[in-house]
């Protein structure tokens, strides 16, 4: 049942309540500007949060819940637009404060995660923190600028589903990236340092930089994707210095039946799909 709370004051400012069930509520204050109500600021209060006031300008969300899973709330986020947000600038959304037991995306989960997101300009500062991952993140609207930098990252392997219609992803839409994980996990497995420098280009995306580093192994590599209509191409030339190459193949899956012999190896290989698709059936290139 949706309570809607709230006294309209001819030409001044209007304070409006509203609750959604017990977990869904917030208020909006509305300024009478040039003849017409303008949204000023807002607050929304999603699951166990105790009542707040909204902030100077702007939309704050805070929510503390048990579950999120990610696949509910993504057809409501992916066509959001801040150019269709009831203000006139880049800073609807002021705040962002999340508190949640369990994050569910794809695979992956975050247990015991908080996010605090910060906005101004059209520029985020992000900081979370989780069990399986912390750290901080930074966007800079007008430069299309992606900085991630965390103190570790559990990942799991993702599951890839066959897809049924025509990707709607363009590299050329993606923001320039600079990413650094001090502490790298995938599927279990420990891979030390990963850095990663990469750009939109004319046709795709393009990696200068990929670095990852621990204790046996240091492989640099650039790479680079590209896509015309559905299909993709991946052309990556990585350097591979090796103090024990079959240890670090088998964490990512593979039997190789090598001994643990130094290797230094550089080679170029492509695959006609995502980076994240490789296939060693479909592996063309070559290694010297």
């Amino acid at each position: 049942q949706l309570i809607i709370m709230g006294e309209v004051k001819p030409k001044q400012t209007t304070k409006i309540n509203w609750m959604l069930g017990q977990q869904f509520k917030g208020d909006v204050n509305l300024d009478y500007i040039n003849q017409q109500w303008n949204f000023s600021n807002g607050l929304i209060m999603l699951g166990d949060v105790a009542d707040k006031e909204p902030g100077e300008q702007g939309l704050f969300i805070h929510a503390k819940l048990k579950t999120i899973n990610t696949k509910q709330w993504l057809p409501y986020l992916k066509d959001f637009n801040t150019s269709n947000t009831p203000t006139n600038n880049n800073d609807f959304i002021r705040q962002i404060n999340v508190d949640v037991k369990k994050l569910k995306f794809n695979t992956q989960e975050f247990n015991h995660l908080k996010i605090l997101a910060r906005q101004l300009n059209n520029n985020w500062d992000i900081n979370l923190k989780s069990n399986e991952a912390s750290g901080a993140l930074s966007y800079v609207g007008e430069s299309r600028q992606l900085n991630i930098i965390l103190n570790h990252l559990l990942a799991k392997k993702i599951e890839h589903k066959p897809e049924t219609k025509q990707s709607n992803l363009n590299l050329n839409e993606l923001p320039s990236l600079k990413l650094s994980i001090k502490r790298f996990n995938y599927n279990g497995h420990d891979f030390g340092r990963v850095e990663a420098i990469g750009k939109p280009h004319k046709n795709g995306y393009f990696f200068e930089k990929i670095n990852l580093k621990d204790n046996e192994n240091e492989i640099n590599a650039m790479a680079k994707l590209s896509m015309s209509g559905n299909l993709h191409h991946t052309i990556i030339n990585p350097s591979w210095k090796s103090k024990n190459p079959g240890n670090f193949l088998q964490k990512l899956g593979y039997e190789t039946g090598l001994e643990n012999k130094e290797l230094a190896a550089n080679g170029e290989f492509q695959w006609r799909d995502r980076i994240d698709r490789y296939n060693l059936k479909t592996l063309e290139g070559e290694v010297e």
